[in-house]
């Protein structure tokens, strides 16, 4: 569908928020685009999915795991890269830790909570661009004013430690633009953005990638009995040591 199609068939519908989600998914499904990495960043690992595969099968051949935990759990990378190979080995018990406690609960988010995420991503596209702006496809400098929107939401949360559906799907939304540098992560655990973007690109994927991540890494983690920690990885350690036929992934930063 052509923008100014897409941008009438939104605008038309926005008065109803029922009728706009039906029609925006519709949409962004028409559009073909496999969905590797929940964020898009340098260190991300799935690019190295054909290497954490080829160790896993050395491990694999002589030893029966049950359980794995990644101490490091950043984005997910290692996990969807090693995911079909864990479950046709039999391991269905995932144990994933970040220091971060936005970062933990935006996973646990995604697994529990898909459709409140989705819902409130699209009523944030339908209330603060579609609406005031009669169509999704505006300006860069209105955009920037949208995302400088979006920043500050995700901080007033940030600063009352509020994680939860709207701090996890407005993390997703804002890291579309990552790649320039664009968010940083202090020692306390704070994130922070800017308003800047520096990519067009970077929109259309946030407008049309958001959800499909969501919902890509949602079916993922709903395949595994999961368990999700915030708290320094020795004390992660000190506690499931014990534990047998246990594979784990130490990925530091």
């Amino acid at each position: 569908m052509k923008n100014t199609k897409i941008d009438n068939t939104l605008n038309q519908v926005s008065y109803s928020k029922t009728l706009f989600s039906k029609v925006f998914i519709f949409i962004i499904y028409r559009i073909p685009n496999m969905i590797n990495s929940l964020i898009s960043y340098m260190g991300g690992k799935f690019k190295m999915r054909k290497e954490l595969q080829e160790v896993f099968q050395i491990l694999s051949q002589k030893n029966t795991y049950t359980t794995f935990i990644d101490g490091f759990f950043g984005m997910g990378g290692s996990l969807k890269a090693l995911s079909d190979a864990l479950l046709k080995h039999g391991v269905k018990k995932i144990i994933v830790n970040d220091i971060n406690p936005c970062i933990i609960n935006m996973h646990k988010c995604i697994r529990n909570n898909r459709d409140e995420m989705v819902n409130y991503f699209l009523e944030t596209i339908r209330k603060d661009v579609v609406i005031p702006h009669g169509k999704l496809h505006i300006s860069v400098e209105d955009f920037i004013e949208f995302k400088k929107i979006l920043v500050q939401r995700f901080y007033t949360l940030q600063d009352k430690r509020e994680y939860g559906v709207e701090t996890s799907t407005l993390f997703i939304m804002l890291s579309a633009f990552n790649f320039s540098g664009v968010v940083t992560f202090k020692k306390d655990g704070i994130i922070n953005f800017s308003n800047a973007i520096y990519d067009h690109k970077d929109i259309n994927d946030l407008l049309f990638n958001t959800i499909k991540r969501i919902d890509t890494f949602s079916e993922l983690y709903n395949k595994f009995d999961m368990e999700f920690y915030n708290t320094d990885y020795f004390q992660l350690h000190h506690r499931f040591k014990g534990l047998k036929n246990t594979l784990w992934n130490i990925d530091t930063v």
